[in-house]
């Protein structure tokens, strides 16, 4: 994506949303509110370079709500002074603005429809192209690049970026259930209730309360470097560039409804990598596209063990089940993963040495 304005400021901001990104996926459950968004955003900011977090800070002085930050800082311990805080909280300044008037106010940037069509899943295009998270991002990016914006606007649409690479990495927030229950979607999850406990709940609300509730900067901070002692970086394996091209081309021959050619194109992944949780989702998709449900379902399994906090893994190995006719375990499977709260290792057959992770 080409950044407006000159090339080293261009860059500089290209940094901070790669280190966002990247981020995103050390985290253990794709999903936050507000408290979630200051997770994310601690983690960032021990990424960023000093000079870049020199930059960073100066730049949010000039937000608008700069003082309001400043006056409620209360040091709570050495490792959060009051750039950390002011970063953190700028994240979930675009969710304190919404429905309050404001200018800076942009409703449909928080999410992509993107339309989740059961069984096949087709890829089809977002409903608002220009009005949607993608379209948001790409905002953000043009204003940060230009050197003469305003200093205000530029740390205003630094907020909105930082909390807009937070909010696509969460699922309700990229996609929309659509089926005869819900023929025009369910609004990101919005639609679709659950009962985890003694009460229904939002599905969209479940995943965004999972990084926790409190608003407390200091816990939240804890929390980050948790994460990031638990799930360094170096313990995170990266697809290569030319390995990166190949799954790319194997999802474009999966969109055009060629799961050959799709297959082809994965089998020319470096070995090492082919386990890698993103190659293995469109293995999946491969393997149900063929309807070859035996092997999808060994799939989901393999995700649900990699990845246990992605639902991904789970939902599919029970629609996997339950096109082979297993469709008890396929039921025990799609109850269990109702709530991701805490996990226990389940057999998918009582024969089988194979296990899943199975969320309760």
């Amino acid at each position: 994506m080409r950044l407006a304005g000159k090339t080293s400021q261009g860059s500089k901001w290209l940094k901070i949303i790669l280190v966002l990104v990247v981020l995103v996926v050390l985290v253990r459950a794709w999903a936050w509110s507000g408290a979630g968004h200051m997770v994310i955003a601690a983690e960032a900011w021990h990424e960023l370079s000093p000079g870049v977090r020199a930059k960073v800070t100066e730049l949010l002085k000039s937000h608008p709500d700069y003082p309001k930050w400043e006056s409620a800082f209360s040091p709570a311990s050495p490792n959060l002074d009051l750039n950390i805080y002011i970063f953190m909280r700028a994240s979930t300044w675009p969710d304190e603005i919404r429905r309050h008037g404001s200018q800076y106010d942009h409703p449909q940037w928080h999410y992509v429809d993107y339309p989740l069509k059961p069984p096949s899943f087709p890829v089809e295009p977002g409903l608002s192209p220009n009005d949607d998270i993608l379209y948001g991002i790409a905002q953000c990016e043009k204003i940060l690049a230009d050197a003469n914006a305003p200093a205000q606007e530029r740390a205003i649409y630094l907020s909105w970026l930082i909390h807009l690479i937070g909010d696509i990495h969460q699922p309700l927030h990229c996609a929309s259930l659509v089926n005869e229950t819900y023929p025009v979607g369910d609004k990101g999850g919005n639609d679709f209730y659950l009962k985890p406990g003694s009460r229904g709940i939002k599905l969209h609300a479940l995943w965004d309360g999972l990084l926790g509730t409190s608003s407390k900067p200091q816990s939240r901070l804890n929390y980050a470097l948790e994460i990031q002692s638990e799930r360094p970086r170096k313990t995170l394996p990266e697809l290569k560039a030319a390995d990166q091209r190949y799954l790319d081309a194997a999802q474009g021959w999966l969109g055009l409804g060629d799961w050959r050619e799709a297959n082809e194109e994965l089998e020319q992944i470096t070995a090492a990598l082919r386990a890698h949780p993103d190659v293995l989702r469109v293995r999946y998709d491969v393997y149900a596209a063929a309807k070859k449900w035996e092997m999808a379902a060994e799939i989901a399994q393999a995700l649900c063990i990699l990845v246990p906090n992605n639902p991904f893994g789970c939902v599919h190995l029970a629609f996997s089940l339950h096109e082979i006719r297993r469709t008890k375990e396929a039921w025990d499977v799609s109850a269990a993963s109702t709530t991701v709260s805490s996990m226990k290792m389940l057999p998918i057959r009582p024969s089988s040495s194979v296990m899943f992770l199975a969320i309760l």
